[in-house]
């Protein structure tokens, strides 16, 4: 049973009979796959901190939601964001104690997951109070498209379309995604990239590099 593109009414009951646990298999995925976890995980992160946000930004933790008529059900979103929570290391993260559904999730498609991604995941997020909720694919080759994506509350999910410049806006997060190459890019509310640690870091490194030219240069000319 799949979202499409228009708003659907789905019920914890139709959900609960059949989604799934995430297990390590399929959590764990291909190097692009991880990669665009790690680079979208860390340009949140940087953003969080660097703006004072207090997100709780994970990747890949268990979190435990709550299913009627059978045990609870244990996701563990390749990305979510709770704003407000603050970072903290975690080895799960539980809705009945933190009390509330992290609103943003995105998942990476990858051969194995993707139809769940799309199908009784999304319902399940989507019953479970997400708020926005994106599916990633770094190819394009698992969707047909690089993002599908949905938005709304509890019970009254709709379709979130990009804007003309191919980008989702998240209300949630005041920043806007859109995908480039294998990487979903994140932009804050001024329109500027938000670079991950590794890029930072190369940044750094180059500059560094050309401080050294620079001196040995003026070293040689007085010599």
């Amino acid at each position: 049973m799949a979202l499409d593109a228009t708003q659907r009414d789905v019920t914890w009951f139709d959900v609960a009979l059949t989604v799934a646990d995430d297990t390590e298999e399929s959590v764990l995925g291909p190097d692009l796959h991880q990669d665009a976890i790690y680079h979208l995980r860390d340009a949140l992160r940087w953003h969080s901190r660097q703006g004072g946000l207090n997100w709780y930004v994970s990747s890949q933790v268990e979190v435990i939601v709550p299913l009627p008529r059978r045990e609870d059900w244990h996701p563990s979103p390749d990305i979510f964001v709770v704003p407000g929570l603050g970072q903290s290391s975690r080895s799960s993260y539980d809705t009945r104690r933190d009390g509330i559904m992290p609103p943003f999730v995105v998942e990476v498609a990858s051969p194995s997951t993707w139809r769940a991604d799309i199908g009784s995941k999304a319902d399940a997020y989507q019953l479970a109070g997400v708020r926005e909720y994106i599916v990633f694919d770094p190819t394009g080759d698992l969707l047909g498209t690089s993002v599908r994506a949905w938005t709304g509350a509890s019970g009254a999910w709709v379709e979130w379309t990009p804007t003309e410049e191919n980008a989702w806006r998240s209300a949630v997060l005041n920043v806007t995604l859109r995908p480039e190459g294998l990487l979903l890019r994140v932009y804050d509310q001024d329109g500027r990239r938000i670079e991950t640690s590794d890029e930072i870091r190369d940044h750094v490194k180059e500059l560094e590099a050309k401080i050294d030219r620079l001196r040995g240069s003026g070293s040689d000319a007085r010599s």
